[in-house]
């Protein structure tokens, strides 16, 4: 027998009964659909109030976690950027070819540009 809400509720059967009705209740959200249509109308914009404190404390986990994700993925992209940067150096550093070194400082000038915009990014993100 349960006793909640100002009614009670007989459940025939042993423990495991009760456990797997009430499982089922709150897969199905009967608790909180009566416990809400039990509670007077006083306490529903607190309700309300906080199932919208609610979605707005998820709305915020979700985007910290968006933005760890991007941190992560910012670090991982100035070191590939990094390792780039330093075997563009070498290359050029023993570049005999005016072509071919040209070339190189091309590439080595976007990659140090994509590098600066990486790391912009990544102090915006950053928590300090």
């Amino acid at each position: 027998m349960e006793v909640r809400d100002g009614s009670a509720k007989n459940y025939f059967g042993n423990y495991e009964t009760y456990l797997q009705a009430v499982e089922q209740e709150v897969d199905e959200g009967e608790r909180q659909r009566n416990l809400a249509a039990v509670k007077p109308t006083g306490k529903a914009p607190q309700a309300a109030a906080s199932k919208a404190t609610a979605a707005d404390y998820r709305a915020g986990q979700q985007d910290q976690r968006r933005a760890d994700k991007e941190l992560k993925n910012l670090e991982k992209r100035i070191a590939k950027l990094d390792q780039q940067k330093r075997e563009l150096d070498q290359k050029l550093s023993s570049e005999t070819n005016p072509k071919e070194a040209m070339r190189l400082h091309d590439e080595l000038t976007t990659v140090t540009a994509e590098m600066a915009e990486a790391e912009e990014r990544w102090l915006e993100l950053n928590p300090f």
